[in-house]
């Protein structure tokens, strides 16, 4: 038995906190077990919740700003009682603490690189650390050639390309275009033109809206929904009540029926400003 350890700063679960619970929920339990450990002050948070409501095994290591070395011995803790560890960690904290505590006991780990989004100096502080820890992976995973390209030019080797992947079956069976439509409090004879994103600086919602106004005055039925939440939402709101056409726009807030809503939507835009394979695209 392989004991599959996930390892994720989240506070949330997002594109690739989706990726980690459909690959815990699809992997042969005759062979691997899988286990979600994540990063909390308080010993939970939406990842491992979100983990333990499907069945699968998760934990916390410690969190804040003097918790480092405590989180890597928690960690050497977790490995040691696992049978077989294989570590995969998505993220900068994630990366450094597998990078310290793998290696001193000979637990492979694979690094899965979902991209970086470089939008405030602090961020890129750590992109930059990143690769140099990087280096120390048994495998790094990209989700696209492009991404592996870069990381190979960056002095990381043994890149190989996974990309994501999402249920079919699970998204055509999940609600219709006219249950979706009424959740979102859109009329039958209304355009949606939606998307489904986490509201940060490198998702460009903001073009998404400034395009949007451009629109309404040519085509005024047209409706905007901004399906999920993150830390621009009330500066979208307020740019886009700014625009004179505030209730053309539905922020909706996160969703987990983001699926079913995706049904209601005439036209899907993304707009973002970095991004490797999202699974709001897929």
């Amino acid at each position: 038995m392989i004991t599959v350890i996930h390892l994720r700063d989240s506070a949330f679960v997002g594109g690739p906190e989706k990726q980690i619970l459909g690959q815990c929920k699809l992997l042969d339990r005759s062979r691997f077990s899988p286990r979600v450990v994540s990063f909390s002050t308080s010993g939970k948070n939406a990842l491992t919740e979100a983990a333990a409501s499907e069945g699968i095994p998760a934990a916390c290591l410690p969190d804040g700003k003097l918790a480092s070395s405590r989180a890597v011995l928690r960690f050497r803790s977790l490995l040691r009682e696992s049978e077989n560890p294989l570590v995969v960690t998505s993220g900068f904290k994630a990366d450094v603490i597998a990078w310290l505590a793998c290696g001193s006991q000979g637990v492979p780990w694979i690094a899965w690189f979902h991209g970086y989004t470089a939008f405030t100096c602090r961020v890129r502080l750590y992109e930059t650390l990143d690769l140099r820890v990087l280096r120390g992976a048994s495998c790094v995973m990209a989700l696209c050639e492009r991404t592996a390209a870069q990381l190979r030019r960056s002095g990381i080797v043994n890149v190989n390309v996974v990309p994501n992947g999402i249920d079919v079956v699970a998204v055509r069976s999940t609600g219709d275009r006219r249950s979706a439509r009424h959740a979102l409090g859109i009329g039958e004879h209304e355009v949606a033109i939606g998307t489904i994103s986490r509201l940060s600086e490198e998702k460009g919602l903001d073009v998404f809206i400034e395009c949007a106004a451009v629109l309404l005055r040519s085509c005024p039925n047209a409706r905007f929904p901004i399906v999920g939440d993150g830390p621009l939402e009330a500066d979208l709101r307020r740019q886009a009540e700014r625009t004179g056409f505030g209730s053309r726009f539905i922020f909706t807030g996160f969703r987990k029926d983001a699926v079913a809503l995706l049904k209601g939507f005439d036209v899907f835009v993304l707009p973002s400003r970095r991004e490797n394979q999202t699974v709001a695209l897929l």
